[in-house]
């Protein structure tokens, strides 16, 4: 009895512990609830220093010799920490790291979640506009892989036609326009 208790109990701990989907490098404890970019940007004393997870796509990565600059066009992010793609963008942040970041693996496009303490707003050109950039000092990044395609399937008119295949005729192949074998 004790033997079926305790491997319960392991098998439930470690259907648990899959369910987790939040990368291992942006899995931190945050205050609820998380300003957002607008608020920040108007009063970006009052959230100095507080620990933010914010996600997007990567529009550039400057490397420096103190580290590496990630901009990043903000999205809104899923359940996974993940950003979502789908939707407008609320603005623009800054990602400082001390690591190298190859610009050929963090490329233009790509989508990465940050996790880090405000520093302040450093201003940047946007074309000829002066833009508030939010600069997050990361304590953890994750790449996310690109989605997969979705895979087209054809589908078949013919294939369950009531009309083509009454229950008093043989398996469906038989009387197929495109499946009959003589």
């Amino acid at each position: 009895m004790k033997r079926g208790v305790i491997a319960a109990v392991l098998c439930g701990l470690f259907l648990l512990a899959g369910c987790s989907t939040i990368p291992a490098a942006v899995d931190r404890p945050l205050t609820e609830p998380q300003p957002t970019l607008r608020q920040i940007q108007n009063a970006p004393e009052q959230y100095r220093d507080r620990t933010l997870r914010w996600g997007g796509s990567i529009v550039s990565v400057t490397n420096t010799r103190d580290g590496s600059v990630v901009e990043v066009v903000a999205r809104a992010l899923q359940n996974s920490s993940r950003p979502d793609s789908s939707g407008l963008s609320p603005g623009r942040f800054l990602m400082k790291t001390d690591d190298f970041l190859a610009p050929e693996i963090y490329k233009e496009g790509e989508d990465i979640t940050v996790v880090g303490a405000l520093q302040g707003i450093e201003m940047r050109k946007v074309g000829e506009y002066e833009y508030p950039y939010p600069v997050l000092r990361a304590e953890g990044y994750h790449l996310w892989p690109p989605v997969p395609a979705r895979r087209v399937r054809h589908y078949d008119p013919y294939w369950d036609d009531p009309f083509m295949y009454p229950w008093w005729r043989p398996y469906p192949y038989w009387h197929h326009p495109y499946y009959y074998r003589w």
